[in-house]
């Protein structure tokens, strides 16, 4: 009877403490909880639109040898912004030269003087809400052709970040808006391009562009255009107020440069829309499933039931043997 008393109280204590290790064992986090803790979000205010040149929208740069052309840009303060000249002069004897003015200024503050039929680029910083004027010249030292030519001006978004961007119709013009992005840091990862529409914009597409330094112009060229031949994925929207998106590994795609262009085409209305990249932190292997318990946590977990109730028993052992002497 005795016996059978201590084996109960032996099986009692093992159950209580059993269930108190499981309760306080910590879990794994799903995928998604681990995101929503490392993806930081940063955002801008909207940017501004005067009715000049647009972001995002390509402008034709074609001159004589020795003119040029100068486009004027309502740019806002603390964004980043990329301009290149492209177009059928790559690969040419033809010279564009590329020039980036301050607001007020008439001396450039950055140039770009590369060899004839290679695509010149600027990336810059606004410093103030203001108009900054963009300026292509044929160079009538250097150039022996005129070819024609196309500016493009789009906003340079950094990694895992949302920015509000005015999303306007017009009825000649298909492009409304542009992001330059490089791919570098999110090598190995799934890439999500969210375009959260306003409800009384009616969206026609949102496409993704591979940005080709040497000789790869034609692959963006029919961004002036109201077709995505050259598109590496395109989103449609069906309806006023219908959000788009790409996701995309940046492995499964052929871009040297690892650079990419979004562009965002708007077919009616007008509104605030809110651009979001993200994926460019490190994932983990967990997954959205129902949380388990960790396997070390089950192995110290056996280790301490075990240890419990040899000591049990061995006490329960010494306490018999000293009744019995």
């Amino acid at each position: 009877m005795g016996e059978n008393m201590n084996t109960k109280k032996v099986l009692l204590i093992t159950f209580v403490l059993v269930a108190l290790l499981t309760i306080s064992s910590p879990s794994l986090k799903t995928s998604a909880e681990l995101n929503s803790l490392s993806n930081t979000i940063t955002t801008m205010d909207s940017p501004k639109f005067s009715g000049k040149c647009a972001v995002g929208v390509p402008y034709e740069a074609t001159s004589d040898i020795g003119d040029s052309k100068t486009f004027e840009y309502d740019l806002d303060k603390g964004r980043e912004y990329v301009v290149f000249v492209y177009g059928p002069f790559i690969d040419t004897d033809t010279d564009y030269d590329l020039e980036v003015f301050e607001p007020d200024d008439n001396e450039a503050s950055i140039t770009s003087t590369r060899a004839a039929g290679i695509l010149e680029k600027i990336t810059f910083k606004a410093d103030k809400d203001d108009e900054y004027k963009i300026k292509v010249r044929n160079d009538d030292d250097d150039s022996g052709g005129e070819e024609e030519a196309y500016v493009f001006l789009a906003e340079k978004i950094k990694p895992d970040s949302s920015v509000d961007v005015l999303i306007e119709h017009r009825e000649t013009i298909h492009t409304y808006y542009a992001f330059w992005f490089d791919a570098s840091s999110y090598t190995g990862n799934t890439i999500s391009l969210e375009l959260d529409v306003a409800e009384e914009v009616d969206m026609y597409q949102m496409r993704l562009y591979p940005f080709l330094e040497e000789g790869g112009g034609e692959d963006i060229y029919d961004v002036l255009e109201a077709t995505s031949e050259h598109a590496l994925l395109t989103d449609d929207a069906q309806e006023a107020g219908e959000d788009l998106g790409i996701s995309f590994r940046p492995s499964d795609y052929t871009s040297p440069d690892n650079i990419y262009i979004i562009s965002l085409i708007g077919e009616k209305g007008d509104g605030d829309c809110k651009f979001t990249i993200s994926g460019a932190t490190e994932q983990t292997n967990a997954t959205t499933e129902e949380p388990t318990v960790q396997p070390l946590c089950l192995g110290t977990l056996t280790v301490s039931i075990f240890t419990i109730i040899t000591l049990i028993a061995v006490g329960i052992k010494v306490r018999k043997y000293r009744e019995d002497t």
